[in-house]
This record gives C-alpha cells, sequence and structure tokens, in this order.
C-alpha cells in the first residue's frame, strides 16, 4: 500500500503562449519537481520511438529546461489514489516533454521506489478533421486550433514507415510530394497501401507545417471501407478544455460542416438541437 504513483494527462496539442492545465493522478506522494524539456525534431522522434522504456528517458531528465518549478499535492495520508489539476506555463510553438519527480535529480531516480512520469506534447495552432473519402483516401481539414479558421497554404507532407529487412530496423521517409491546402484548408490524401514496393508499411501519417509551426498525425494506415456519393452533414464540436471542476461552465464552439463524397464546405445558419447527457 505504500507503492508510488504517478500519472500525467494532458491535451496533446495546446495553443501557444496560452496556459493550459495538466491533470495529475497519484499516491503516496506529496510534492513534485517539474521541468519542461523543448524537443528537436530528432528529439521528438526519439521519445515518441522510446516512450514507454524509463531508463531509455533519463537522458531528458538532465537536459537544461525550458521551466523549472515545484508543486505540493494534496495528502491525506490514506494510501489512496488522488488527482489534481496543476498549472502548465504558456509556451512557443514546439514539442516538449513535462516531466515530473520526487527529487531533483531525475538522472538518478530509482523508478521502483520514486514517483516519475512524463508527457509528450505539442504546442501549436495547427488543427486538423480528417475524414475518409470513398475507398480512394482521406480529406483533411486543416484549421485554426483557436478561431477554427481555415488556414490556407499550409503544406502537408505524407511519411510512411516500414520495416528494412537489409538495415534490420525500422525506417521512415516521405512519400510523395507535399500539398498544399486550399483556401478551405482542405488537402486529400491518396490511399497508398501497398503502392511504395515494400512488403508491409507499418505506419502511414503526415506532417503538416504552416509558417514556423508544425504538427505531426496519428498514424492513418487504415483500410478503407468507403463511403456513398450522398450528401450528409457533419458537425464537429470543440470544448475549451478536456477535464471540468464540478459547477465550472462549459465554453464550446461547433463547424457544422456539409459534405458529399470528397467535397465539403462550411454551412452556416444551420439550426441545431444540443443535448448533454450524464454519463453516471
Amino acid at each position: 500500500i505504500t507503492q508510488k504513483e504517478l500519472n500525467f494527462t494532458s491535451e496533446s496539442v495546446n495553443i501557444p503562449e496560452e496556459p493550459f492545465r495538466m491533470l495529475v493522478s497519484y499516491r503516496n506522494i506529496n510534492r513534485l519537481q517539474m521541468r519542461i524539456i523543448k524537443l528537436s525534431e530528432a528529439d521528438f522522434a526519439d521519445v515518441k520511438e522510446n516512450y514507454y522504456s524509463t531508463e531509455r528517458m533519463k537522458k531528458y531528465f538532465m537536459k537544461t529546461p525550458e521551466e523549472k518549478w515545484k508543486i505540493n499535492l494534496p495528502d491525506d495520508g490514506d494510501y489512496q489514489p488522488h488527482s489534481a489539476e496543476i498549472r502548465i506555463p504558456k509556451l512557443s510553438a514546439g514539442s516538449y516533454l513535462i516531466l515530473g519527480g520526487e527529487e531533483d535529480s531525475f538522472g538518478i531516480l530509482n523508478t521502483d521506489k520514486k514517483g516519475i512520469a512524463y508527457a509528450v506534447v505539442d504546442v501549436s495552432r495547427i488543427s486538423y478533421i480528417k475524414r475518409n473519402a470513398n475507398k480512394d483516401g482521406q480529406i483533411i481539414y486543416i484549421v485554426d486550433r483557436k478561431t477554427g479558421e481555415p488556414l490556407a497554404d499550409a503544406m502537408v507532407q505524407v511519411y510512411i514507415k516500414y520495416y528494412d529487412s537489409q538495415k534490420r530496423k525500422m525506417i521512415s521517409s516521405k512519400f510523395g510530394d507535399s500539398v498544399s491546402a486550399d483556401k478551405k484548408g482542405m488537402v486529400f490524401i491518396e490511399n497508398i497501401q501497398g503502392k511504395n514496393g515494400q512488403d508491409y508499411i507499418s505506419e502511414t501519417y503526415f506532417v503538416i507545417t504552416y509558417k514556423n509551426e508544425k504538427i505531426y498525425s496519428d498514424n492513418i494506415n487504415r483500410y478503407f471501407t468507403g463511403e456513398q456519393e450522398h450528401e450528409k452533414v457533419k458537425m464537429v464540436i470543440f470544448t475549451d478544455r478536456s477535464i471540468y471542476r464540478p459547477g465550472q461552465t462549459v465554453y464550446f464552439k461547433g463547424i457544422v460542416m456539409k459534405i458529399s463524397g470528397r467535397n465539403g464546405e462550411a454551412e452556416a445558419g444551420r439550426n441545431l438541437s444540443l443535448v448533454m447527457y450524464d454519463q453516471n
């Protein structure tokens, strides 16, 4: 019952130059040392590849932090799990590793006895919505994360990840040329499974670049079931945060889109009903 536990939960992408919240779940811990490390592209790839290897991650614990501070956590001494929201200071655009532990000297932590946690977050105004386009591929709508306005001329580059049997390791490489979003912020990505000559593509993802910002998508290597060429209306809702305290006001906004095949556009003036359910 005295075992220490520590976990972080945060939005994967946050708005630049604005503080954001992170949920800390913990047990038998009452004080944290926090650090934020800015990651280069090479660091970001390495962290993603070795995210679950605490020993491999220790080299980042000793890097010079962008921010560093201490937190006292409520502790009832009851050996039970607890959770609390903490404030993460505003950050410029980029990728970051947020570290938390019981000691200043992260590099010598005994992870079997000491609480330690870390999370990777991106900070960018770039957001995107993706959907299947029949069986041909996917349509990506690139928008401003804060205003919802389309980001025309944002650039999208597709990458594939596969196992090279000669080099005996996973390889990531560009697939095709980069594509520019149209005035609606829309880009079409073709389904590329089985088209690159490799025996097996383990992952397909894309990188969106806009001005001096860049974000990476999740794996989009999926088998497409196809959609009928009929018109439909879809609404995407954005909330101002992912976690709320009891009694807090929920602020949200939505984008209504009329979609037909590969074509889609925002639709104004439509009357909608919003229903909220209590999951309890």
